[in-house]
């Protein structure tokens, strides 16, 4: 049985995307409150999800956010992918704001590539504290379904990158991977 408070937040949050069919934040919590066990139920959220994906799609965490829906309704692939999508998305973001100039997007996930662009520890440590927790929650994320689908290599990259941003940061900057492994 589905807790009352679940479907009555749906029923308030579809109201107010009525008005509003691009309120972010009404997105944002319609999909969290789609994150239920009921596969079922947890598939209606997917339109609603590519919806928030398209408005927000220079942030990372949004891109992540499909992982939940996919997760529940066994799209283990999809999640992998949008979670993978998460972290170039904020690689590409940590990387403008250190540059300070525009940036094309990141392909790759892996911490290395990406911080090898740097010239210092210090610059290293700063990029490594940007966006930090979205990306480490997106890596927790990204490494079931990496796992659940048998890519090894990948798994094997993650624990690169947590080797990585051990070694190459200030001890404050790893305390999120630390949290999430």
């Amino acid at each position: 049985m589905e807790p009352v408070p679940m479907i009555e937040a749906r029923k308030v949050l579809k109201i107010a995307l009525t008005t509003e069919p691009n309120h972010p934040d009404a997105l944002h919590y319609l999909i969290h409150a789609y994150d239920v066990a009921q596969s079922n139920i947890s598939k209606e959220a997917i339109d609603y999800v590519s919806t928030y994906q398209q408005l927000v799609n220079t942030l990372s965490y949004p891109q992540h956010l499909l992982s939940h829906i996919c997760m529940r309704t066994g799209s283990l692939l999809l999640a992998k992918s949008s979670d993978e999508r998460s972290i170039q998305v904020s690689l590409t973001l940590c990387l403008i704001k250190m540059m300070g100039r525009i940036v094309s997007n990141i392909s790759s996930t892996e911490l290395e590539l990406v911080s090898a662009q740097f010239n210092t520890t210090d610059q290293v440590s700063l990029f490594l504290d940007c966006d930090a927790d979205n990306r480490a929650y997106a890596t927790k994320w990204l490494s079931y379904s990496r796992l659940q689908t048998g890519d090894w290599f990948g798994i094997l990259s993650l624990i690169n990158d947590l080797y990585i941003a051990y070694n190459q940061s200030l001890p404050p900057s790893t305390h999120h991977l630390l949290v999430e492994y």
